[in-house]
């Protein structure tokens, strides 16, 4: 039996962690379904993902973890996992209530946008637990959040609440509790009449930078090839009759 829940509405591919009462927690069944939901997604205009009931994910199942070098395993799941949310052609919402801890922040911090309701917290236990980090992922995290964050995160391990997710880098909306996945939603849900071509090519753009890349001619040729598309004429045409129409 699958660890997720995945169905396709009007374009949007919704994927639910749904491990309840394992608080979702992110077992390796779990994590190859995910990846295996992240494929297919040409025909879809965004993917919202979320966590069953009032929970995102309490991280890492570590009752799957042996406490020997060989649960690298999981680190290299992970960052599966998160190189296909990144690499997505479509948008990726995260709708994250209560935890969001671990292994389950880095899976957000891979999305586009991360809707958190108030009853959202952030936090990497690692120091805890008596390891370091999985390097390669705390060298992503210090390219999205502020160092003062990732000093809180990994070397305090302290609990970052949502009302401070936004300034904090950890989310770029905050609701009201409970409703993450509704607004998270209709974010989606308002991208639907984006070309997708554009979208396609803003997002690589923008997880090119990410990753440091200073090579842009890749992209100035695909806007030089957006210029002339079908799909911007059809963007020109849709926005030239509204403007008549007011």
């Amino acid at each position: 039996m699958s660890e997720i829940r995945v169905s396709d509405r009007a374009g949007v591919r919704h994927i639910v962690l749904n491990r309840l009462a394992k608080r979702n927690a992110l077992s390796f069944a779990l994590l190859a379904d995910l990846r295996d939901a992240l494929r297919e997604t040409e025909a879809l205009h965004a993917i919202v993902l979320s966590g069953e009931g009032s929970v995102f994910s309490a991280g890492a199942d570590i009752a799957e973890l042996k406490a020997t070098p060989e649960d690298v395993s999981f680190d290299d799941v992970v960052s599966a996992v998160t190189a296909a949310l990144r690499g997505a052609p479509v948008p990726v919402f995260a709708a994250i209530e209560a935890p969001c801890i671990g292994a389950a922040l880095e899976l957000t911090l891979a999305c586009d946008v991360r809707v958190a309701s108030l009853t959202a917290f952030f936090q990497l236990p690692a120091l805890r637990l008596g390891i370091l980090y999985y390097p390669q992922s705390i060298r992503r995290l210090h390219r999205i959040v502020p160092r003062c964050t990732l000093t809180r995160l990994v070397m305090l391990g302290e609990r970052i609440e949502a009302g401070e997710a936004v300034n904090a880098g950890l989310a770029t909306h905050c609701v009201a509790a409970g409703r993450a996945s509704d607004s998270a939603n209709a974010l989606a849900q308002a991208a639907y009449g984006y070309g997708k071509q554009a979208v396609a090519a803003t997002k690589a753009l923008l997880v090119a930078l990410d990753e440091g890349s200073t090579d842009l001619s890749p992209f100035i040729d695909a806007r030089l090839c957006l210029l002339g598309s079908n799909e911007r004429r059809e963007a020109l045409a849709r926005a030239r009759g509204t403007s008549a129409a007011k």
